[in-house]
Formats: structure tokens, sequence, C-alpha cells
């Protein structure tokens, strides 16, 4: 059976303006944590050296929003269960996903705020069925992408209603690139991307802010009031980072 006839131009059409008719993304922020972590425990920049700013991070969210409502991804199954192992040590009991695992792909999650630790890297033994280096190089420069991209979206709020942040921790040039790439070509929109930190210090109240907005139309006194109310606030992990040097 022919579905089309031979010399048929495809044409790729993005379904709603810029590929989102419901306009999630404009629902979605990231907070970059310029940090790239690795696994291996004797350097510096490995996750097991970094995890007092992972569990700043972790239990904010946790202690803001609930466990069930934050998600948070890492690299593999054994820095995953580092960091629940530390965050069991501090009192709370959470599960951490890993890249291309359950719930990081094609899976409804009612968390909206998210943590995300680095890439989905594919593992240098990982084995693809390719003519050359260069095409295996390249396959698993998509599989990364991809599972990396899905597990960024999974905190974003399907129908566009609900506000969601999103921390991604990893070196703000390979984030930018990451998104850029998302948008196929500028084709689709790109959620915005903002700095986590600011004077040395996690930006709490910004991400707070951008949770707490509403459709709701407000007057610019009533706005400047609800912004002094938001910053005030502070749970635990926020006061410890006070005065927490980031670099």
């Amino acid at each position: 059976m022919k579905i089309l006839k031979q010399g048929t131009e495809i044409v790729e059409i993005p379904f709603g303006r810029g590929g989102d008719p419901l306009n999630t993304i404009d629902r979605m922020k990231i907070f970059s944590f310029d940090l790239n972590l690795c696994t291996n425990s004797d350097l510096y920049n490995s996750i097991q050296q970094q995890m007092p700013k992972i569990l700043r991070l972790l239990i904010w969210g946790i202690d803001e929003y609930g466990a069930e409502s934050c998600f948070c991804c890492t690299i593999n199954k054994t820095s995953a269960r580092l960091i629940e192992r530390a965050l069991k040590a501090q009192g709370y009991i959470k599960e951490i996903h890993v890249f291309r695992g359950k719930n990081t792909i094609g899976t409804a999650c009612e968390a909206r705020f998210g943590v995300i630790i680095s890439a989905g890297y594919v593992p240098s033994n990982a084995k693809y069925y390719a003519k050359d280096k260069e095409e295996k190089e390249q396959k698993a420069l998509i599989d990364a992408f991809s599972a990396t991209i899905h597990a960024m979206t999974r905190i974003k709020d399907p129908d566009g209603k609900i506000n969601s942040a999103l921390v991604a921790i990893m070196k703000q040039e390979d984030l930018i690139n990451l998104v850029k790439q998302s948008t196929h070509n500028g084709i689709m929109k790109a959620p915005e991307i903002f700095p986590c930190y600011s004077n040395n210090k996690i930006n709490f109240a910004k991400i707070r802010r951008h949770m707490n907005k509403t459709n709701s139309q407000k007057t610019v006194s009533e706005e400047l009031n609800k912004k002094e109310n938001v910053d005030s606030l502070k749970n635990r992990a926020e006061i410890i980072s006070e005065n927490f040097d980031i670099k």
C-alpha cells in the first residue's frame, strides 16, 4: 500500500506557535549552576567533593515544595545512591533518578522543581552499530543530548498553567548548547536561562519568585509587596547558605 506518491516533499511544520501550542515553555525557567561535575571521587569537581552544594539545593527544594514535588537526575546509579545516602544522613528520603532511567523519558511527573547534575553522557564502553568511530561518536552525542533534554523537561507542566524551575548543575556553555539544539535551529521555543547565584550566594529568592507567579493580574504596588514578602521567606537550607561561597 502506498501512502504517499513517489517524489512527495515532506516538510516539517511545528504544531502550534513555536511547536508549543499550550505555551508550556513560557512557564519553565532554567537556572544555571556553572559547575562541571564528574564521578571521580578524588577530584575537586567530583560529585562527592561537591556534595554540600548539591545537598543545599535539594534540601531547599524538599523543604520548600515537598519531596514528591522535587525531581533530581544525575549521571549514573553510583552517584544517585551516593546522593540518596547523603540526604538520608540529613533526615531526608528522596529517590534520585539517572539519565535514561525510569521516570526520565515520556512519563508523567508531578514535580515542578528539579535539579539535574551534568548530562546524560554515554559510557565510553557503550556499543553502537556504526561503520566507523566518527559515526559511533555522533550516535553517542545524539543519545546523550536526547537523554538530557528528556530529563530536563520532566518538570514542565504539560498544561502550561503552573510555573516550573530547573537548576542545571553543568558547564554553562554545555547548557546553552543543549537548549539551543533543542530548538531545532530556532524553529521551536526554548526556556530562558538565568544564573543560579548572585554575590556568591544561591539565588533562592529568584527561584521562589518565579515558582510563585500566577496568571492573575496585579497592580505594581501589589507586585512589589508580593516580591518583598517572597524575598523575606527563608527555609533552613537557605539560611545555611547565606555566606556560602559558590566558587
